[in-house]
């Protein structure tokens, strides 16, 4: 849903989805941006991305979709593919405003942002949805 808006400001733009049908629906929507990369992974896991290799993550609208596990997985993934002192940001669903088994309690956000160098809330009022974390590895 960004593509158009960030690709034109980076060097090169990863787009990475579980969802082969997804990725080839972006496919068609951005096959005119030339510095987009496309990359179907399995769920879970960047492994498809080199180690400290990122400058920058952004994800947004994806993780009030996926299980708690897997969230987990990806923002640990997330560390592994980063530079050093380089940003993730990143949108949690809150708990105590969807109350369901997708969303994150902030004690839950903190322990799986664990093993980044710095975590910020930037925005975090009560009836707010989500979680906005700006995690510097």
């Amino acid at each position: 849903r960004v593509a158009n808006f960030i690709a034109p400001s980076v060097k090169k733009y990863i787009l990475v989805d579980f969802s082969k049908n997804m990725i080839e629906k972006a496919k068609i929507r951005y096959k005119d941006v030339d510095n987009i990369q496309f990359v179907v992974n399995d769920g879970r896991t960047l492994k498809e991305i080199p180690s400290k290799s990122i400058d920058f993550v952004f994800c947004e609208l994806a993780f009030q979709h996926m299980e708690k596990d897997n969230t987990a997985s990806y923002v640990k993934e997330v560390n592994r593919i980063l530079i050093e002192g380089k940003v993730f940001l990143a949108q949690m669903p809150r708990f105590d405003y969807y109350k369901d088994v997708y969303a994150f309690t902030k004690e839950e956000v903190d322990k799986i942002f664990i093993d980044y160098n710095k975590i910020e809330y930037l925005s975090y009022p009560k009836e707010y949805a989500y979680f906005l974390i700006k995690a510097i590895k």
